[in-house]
């Protein structure tokens, strides 16, 4: 890939549970290891931190084509200013598919630091039933249809549900799930159900 760095240095530095691995600059503080080869960066880095030196190491890709640094898109391409795993050919375009918004949601999710540590299938299921919560309150105090106070332009509705909508992408995306395949296999089984599902009242 090609942008304004030093391609005699490769780092590493801590993100999460793993190690990333790249060329050039720096883009977050942290505990890096620069060194003028991936090997000696990896012989550095397990000498400095032993506490880490188990975790798996992440080679820099970007979260839309798969570009990496000895693998760079055509025509070539650069890492986007401040993010890890973004190239500037796919900056330019926005998230089209369902598993496009799902790389894209749960890729920032981790850069503003929510996997940061382990989070358990009761936590994330709580996080979701918080969302569900706050458009529950919404409705309850009457304001369901009334600009939301972060978003003018958007109901306290259209805000809850897209809260809901993105922390169910998140997860999905953490969980390497087809969402989109799996909404179509149920929604293929559920033309076959009996009406009302076998009597059910609600």
């Amino acid at each position: 890939m090609t942008m304004n760095r030093d391609d005699s240095k490769v780092w590493l530095f801590m993100d999460g549970n793993m190690w990333c691995c790249g060329i050039g600059r720096k883009l977050q503080e942290g505990n890096f290891v620069f060194e003028p080869t991936p090997e000696l960066a990896k012989a550095t880095f397990r000498n400095t931190y032993p506490q880490h030196a188990d975790k798996p190491i992440h080679k820099r890709t970007c979260r839309v084509c798969g570009c990496t640094d000895d693998h760079a898109c055509n025509p070539a391409c650069w890492w986007m200013e401040g993010e890890w795993d973004l190239c500037s050919s796919c900056a330019s375009k926005p998230p089209v598919t369902l598993s496009d918004w799902q790389r894209e949601i749960h890729a920032l999710a981790k850069a503003k630091g929510w996997w940061n540590h382990t989070r358990s299938t009761g936590d994330l299921c709580s996080l979701m039933h918080s969302e569900v919560s706050e458009l529950f309150e919404a409705y309850r105090n009457g304001v369901l249809d009334k600009p939301c106070e972060k978003i003018p332009e958007l109901t306290n509705f259209e805000e809850e549900t897209a809260d809901i909508f993105i922390r169910l992408l998140d997860w999905c995306e953490f969980k390497n799930m087809d969402l989109i395949s799996c909404v179509r296999m149920k929604h293929e089984y559920n033309r076959n159900r009996a009406y009302r599902h076998g009597g059910k009242k609600a």
